[in-house]
C-alpha cells in the first residue's frame, strides 16, 4: 500500500503544467524572422464563399470582418495589478527578461502585448484567478 502511494506521489511530482513547458521552450533560442518586432502578423486575404459545417472557432473568428471595438479595462488599479503579477508567471518572466528573443510580443507602458489571429493587439494577462475573474465579470456585463 505504501509503495503504491510513493509511486503515485512520484507521478504527481513529475506532472508539469503546459504553461511551464511553454516557458522552458521559450528559453531556447529561435531563429529570427524578417518580421519586425512591433508589426502585426500578415493578414490572410482568403475568403470562403460558403461557411463550412465543420468550421472551428478560430476559423470563424478569423473570417469575421466587423467585430465591434472591444471594451477595455483602463483602470490604473487593474493595470497595476496586471504588471504586479507578471513576475509570478514563468512565461511572462521569460518574455520580460528576453523580449528581443520573442518577436511576437512587445512591451508598451510596462504591459506585454501580442496580436490575436485577426491581427488585433491584445494585452497578455498573467495567470491569476482574481484578474481573470475581473475580466470575465466585465465581459459578461457588456
Amino acid at each position: 500500500m505504501q509503495a503504491q502511494e510513493v509511486r503515485r506521489s512520484k507521478r504527481l511530482q513529475e506532472l508539469r503544467e503546459e504553461r511551464d513547458l511553454q516557458a522552458e521552450a521559450m528559453k531556447e533560442p529561435t531563429p529570427v524572422t524578417d518580421q519586425p518586432t512591433n508589426s502585426k502578423p500578415q493578414e490572410d486575404n482568403r475568403t470562403d464563399p460558403e461557411p463550412k459545417d465543420d468550421m472551428t472557432l478560430a476559423e470563424m473568428l478569423h473570417q469575421q470582418q466587423s467585430w465591434p471595438e472591444p471594451v477595455t479595462l483602463t483602470a490604473d488599479a487593474f493595470r497595476g495589478r496586471v504588471i504586479d503579477h507578471y513576475p509570478n508567471d514563468k512565461m511572462y518572466v521569460e518574455i520580460l527578461e528576453h523580449i528581443n528573443d520573442h518577436p511576437l510580443f512587445e512591451i508598451r507602458e510596462q504591459l506585454i502585448w501580442t496580436h490575436n489571429l485577426k491581427g488585433d493587439a491584445v494585452m497578455c494577462v498573467p495567470r491569476n484567478r482574481e484578474l481573470i475573474t475581473e475580466i470575465l465579470i466585465q465581459a459578461h456585463e457588456v
